[in-house]
């Protein structure tokens, strides 16, 4: 297949039998196909296109659905994508962004006409891309070749703990997309993740330091877009795990998943998950349950909101009220401690949706994914559960049919159903979402409730 060529996804629909929550899979589970890791952008804001990666004869191929007629075009061709971390849609939604053999590129999703935007020096690789929320700026993080023992992206994680001893050569560079002047704005000896503007204007890029976390400093950092005032926005201590960190309530504040140690299985059966006051919230985390927290991104003053099963990925919804996470079938998170069987929590299969203002967390449905690394690469079958970017849906990726396809869960309707008593999960229910998790104040008005 060839940049244009159109692909027929025909949609199926069930109710998830734990839940009833309305679950749709997007493509089909005969080939891999996947989204962008969360926290990157891959619908539009009318909730007509998805972003998405699928398999196109030997080698992965970035994909624009569309939402309304189940047709995607394709809109790269060749060898060489960065396929999670370095795809996504632009905030005009009229463009993509993508990465591919080390040059970023913008495609026009009408015309299909190209742009060559930025190449890295030779002997880095592009490892990150993200584009700040007004679309004027890209953030690349880049890794020296040699300073890495070989390529990070391998069919299993025998790489992970040894690319973060290396301590890579690694840089950040801002990208100004109207001139295409581009600035290094960060060189360090350590191997550094994803990087984001933050919005407002404010200036700050916040970043981590990528690795198993028995190998790393701290996870969070932030610096000043011209390359100043360089700070640890968390220290560390021992056992200690965040993940997650996502950009909150225009900038002012940063989200994140913690957790201390090893989840014991007996334990975590006897939290009281209802519970909402902080001393509750302490009693679940010691029994190795994770939190949700949010940090002040001037004064670093944490703040802890509500305890959660220890999920693997978390995303934030856009009005940044509600998270989503998944849990994990087997040891968890799979790839951030060197020990990962101690890190296991047994079974769990679900999707889960937390409400951030009244400190709860619901089965959302089950994802019954493998985490198998069968397909090719350590992220295939992993869920990645991330929300539209109008927020009414959350879309996470499964292999329970096959090979790994998309699924996306209509969460407007699973409150507004849940809200009165529908389906196998009744108002008053234990854990059940009702009014107070917003939904009854934003359905009426036809906006999204998250």
């Amino acid at each position: 297949m060839a940049i244009g060529d159109l692909t027929h996804n025909s949609f199926v629909r069930t109710f998830d039998p734990d839940t009833g929550a309305m679950v749709e899979r997007l493509t089909s589970p005969s080939a891999t196909c996947h989204l962008p890791r969360p926290g990157i952008r891959a619908t539009s804001r009318d909730g007509k296109v998805l972003l998405y990666v699928g398999t196109s004869g030997e080698a992965r191929q970035l994909f624009a659905l569309n939402l309304d007629t189940g047709v995607s075009v394709q809109l790269t061709s060749g060898k060489g994508l960065l396929e999670y971390e370095g795809v996504c849609l632009d905030p005009d939604d009229r463009h993509a962004f993508y990465v591919q053999r080390d040059t970023l590129w913008r495609i026009d999703l009408t015309t299909l006409l190209l742009e060559r935007l930025y190449t890295c020096d030779d002997g880095w690789a592009l490892r990150w891309l993200t584009v700040s929320a007004d679309g004027r700026y890209a953030v690349t993080t880049e890794i020296e070749r040699t300073s890495v023992p070989a390529n990070i992206e391998q069919p299993d994680w025998s790489l992970f703990e040894l690319s973060t001893i290396a301590a890579p050569r690694s840089r950040i560079v801002l990208h100004s997309l109207g001139d295409g002047a581009s600035e290094i704005v960060l060189e360090d000896r350590c191997w550094l993740g994803r990087a984001t503007l933050q919005p407002g204007g404010q200036g700050s890029i916040l970043y981590c330091h990528e690795g198993a976390y028995d190998y790393i400093d701290a996870r969070m950092w932030l610096v000043s877009a011209d390359g100043s005032r360089l700070r640890c926005a968390r220290e560390k201590s021992s056992g200690e795990i965040a993940i997650g960190e996502t950009w909150l309530d225009e900038g002012r504040s940063i989200g994140y998943l913690h957790r201390v140690g090893s989840a014991d299985p007996q334990k975590l059966g006897s939290v009281d998950w209802s519970a909402t006051d902080l001393e509750s919230i302490a009693l679940a985390e010691a029994a190795g349950a994770a939190t949700v927290r949010r940090i002040d991104a001037r004064t670093f003053e944490e703040e802890v909101l509500l305890a959660c099963h220890p999920y693997a990925h978390l995303a934030f919804s856009p009005n940044g009220r509600y998270c989503t996470g998944d849990g994990a079938n087997g040891p968890v998170p799979l790839h951030l401690v060197a020990d990962a069987p101690a890190a296991g929590v047994g079974s769990d299969e679900f999707i889960y949706l937390c409400d951030l203002e009244t400190r709860r967390e619901v089965r959302l449905c089950r994802h019954a994914t493998s985490w198998s690394h069968r397909f090719g690469t350590t992220q295939d079958t992993h869920p990645h559960p991330s929300f539209s970017t109008d927020g009414n849906w959350v879309y996470f990726v499964s292999d329970r049919e096959g090979h790994p396809a998309i699924y996306r869960v209509d969460v407007a309707r699973f409150l507004r159903e849940r809200d009165g008593g529908n389906g196998p999960v009744g108002r008053g229910e234990e854990g059940a979402p009702d009014a107070s998790w917003g939904f009854s104040a934003t359905y009426a008005t036809g906006e999204s409730p998250c």
